[in-house]
């Protein structure tokens, strides 16, 4: 059986897709004013709303807000996918900057997950090292 708090983002996404381009102000509100994007919260529902209706509507003030909400999420991995979802390859930048940056400090599965996010917005992962050294050969 389905959760509760799932259902409940499972039905408020599919409205806020039903919205299109009009609900984006609202969703990137919403990001910009929550002090913090916590685990299973609202908050953290509402920048992946925002990845998967701003993917239609791709404007630099999503892909601002989406970079706003990766610094505030608390689950890093969550924020990741949906620059995945939102599908613009401005993101790959910013992503093989946080690599750069944080390393080792990166759980496993958020540093291959990162590189799946490179590869799917078209770009090249050949010179990231691999921390882990799980398909590197490193």
């Amino acid at each position: 059986a389905q959760r509760t708090d799932d259902y409940i983002a499972d039905v408020v996404s599919e409205y806020a897709s039903d919205q299109g381009a009009a609900i984006i102000p609202a969703l990137i509100e919403r990001v910009i004013d929550a002090e913090s994007l916590g685990a299973q919260t609202p908050d953290e529902n509402v920048l992946m709303i925002l990845a998967k209706v701003g993917s239609e509507y791709k404007s630099n003030e999503i892909y601002t807000c989406l970079r706003y909400g990766f610094r505030k999420a608390e689950r890093k991995l969550i924020a990741l996918l949906c620059f995945r979802d939102y599908g613009d390859p401005n993101a790959i930048k910013m992503i093989r900057g946080y690599l750069d940056r944080h390393g080792r400090l990166v759980g496993r599965e958020f540093f291959y997950e990162a590189l799946s996010v490179i590869r799917n917005l078209g770009g090249d992962i050949d010179d990231i090292t691999d921390p882990f050294k799980d398909f590197s050969g490193q």
